[in-house]
């Protein structure tokens, strides 16, 4: 503008015809962009009506040097009231980039304490996370060696079954006396030498047969045995008094 006061020469209003256009544009971006902010929305409409007038100063003093009244339109500049303007211009626009400032050191601050909150939750995650995988680890290894002593007990008790029944078993094939052993049905399921010595027939021979089939006298005593060895659970010794061959 001063340039063009003094000289007249056209090529000094470049820089003011090229805000001319697109100041309108930018204040209405301005106020899309405030949205809700009250302070901001403030100093937008405090801003416009100052560039307005800036606008309209600077169009009064172009038009009266175009017209060839450059001294008017010194005396206008001389009143101050464009200079007035451009202060309160930048000082508005000083505030504004002021709470920009703030604005965006709260946005950071904001920014950063939930950047710290999501790392304590996924500390906290992942520490919740070792302290249950150590427990799975550390009750996996208790289970595997209950699991360990279980297994080792019951091959301990199967092989002390194995021995106990392999002794039995050689004991009543090495007694003198006729053991037979009877199922819950009556029927002979074991029949020793001294059985096969006494009443005569082999074991292959007795497998599977009725007992009372047999021995003769012996049927309510079987029955009765049985009863009990169901009712109880448990073996029933029976013995019987048997005088040579049947």
């Amino acid at each position: 503008q001063r340039g063009f006061i003094i000289t007249g020469n056209e090529q000094y209003l470049a820089p003011y015809l090229a805000a001319t256009g697109p100041t309108e544009a930018h204040l209405e971006a301005l106020k899309a962009l405030t949205g809700d902010n009250f302070r901001r929305r403030q100093l937008l409409d405090s801003l416009t009506p100052l560039i307005a007038d800036k606008f309209q100063e600077l169009r009064e003093t172009i038009q009266l040097r175009r017209e060839g009244s450059a001294d008017a339109a010194i005396q206008r500049i001389q009143t101050g009231r464009g200079l007035r303007l451009m202060r309160e211009i930048r000082s508005t626009v000083t505030v504004m980039k002021s709470q920009d400032r703030e604005l965006l050191i709260a946005q950071s601050r904001r920014h950063a304490e939930q950047a710290r909150q999501i790392f304590l939750a996924l500390a906290t995650l992942t520490l919740i996370t070792l302290l249950v995988l150590g427990a799975l680890i550390v009750e996996t290894r208790r289970r595997a060696r209950e699991m360990r002593s279980t297994r080792d007990a019951l091959q301990t008790q199967v092989v002390e079954h194995e021995q106990t029944t392999s002794l039995l078993a050689s004991l009543v094939r090495s007694s003198e006396d006729a053991v037979i052993g009877i199922g819950l049905d009556g029927r002979v399921i074991s029949w020793n030498p001294a059985a096969e010595r006494m009443f005569g027939p082999a074991e292959r021979d007795m497998a599977g047969r009725p007992i009372d089939a047999f021995l003769d006298g012996i049927g309510a005593d079987v029955v009765s045995a049985l009863a009990r060895v169901q009712s109880e659970r448990r073996p029933e010794q029976l013995q019987v008094d048997h005088r040579g061959p049947a």
